[in-house]
């Protein structure tokens, strides 16, 4: 894993785990979440989408573009394996590996690379 970063090049900095917030289509269609393993959970902001559909719809703080599929970079709290699969942490904006436990539903990455412990940002495959 590596340092997250300061600064990004869009408005939402990379791989922040949203979660749908209230009616969809209201001001904020997504928002971060601060509770583990959030079935509500949107999925995880793209720096760098391949499609911008609905586009027109607001700007990136209230309407990010959520990725689909694919490796994208996500903030996550260690410890985290390559393979482990993540679902959103208590810290907004960053995932973790998922419990046992867990409901299924809210796992959205599987991790492609490793992190010890602390915060850091890894490359994932959105599930």
């Amino acid at each position: 894993g590596q340092e997250v970063p300061s600064g990004q090049p869009r408005g939402i900095a990379p791989g922040i785990r949203s979660s749908f917030k209230g009616v969809i289509g209201g001001v904020e269609e997504v928002t971060t979440t601060d509770r583990h393993a959030d079935v509500a959970r949107a999925g995880i902001v793209s720096t760098n989408p391949a499609y911008t559909l609905n586009a027109e719809a607001g700007p990136d703080e209230t309407h990010p573009y959520i990725a689909l599929k694919g490796r994208i970079p996500c903030k996550v709290i260690g410890p985290v394996s390559k393979g482990d699969i993540l679902c959103t942490s208590t810290v907004p904006g960053f995932a973790e590996r998922m419990h046992a436990n867990d409901n299924p539903l809210s796992a959205v990455a599987r991790a492609l690379g490793s992190l010890e412990s602390g915060q850091g940002l890894i490359e994932v495959m959105v599930i």
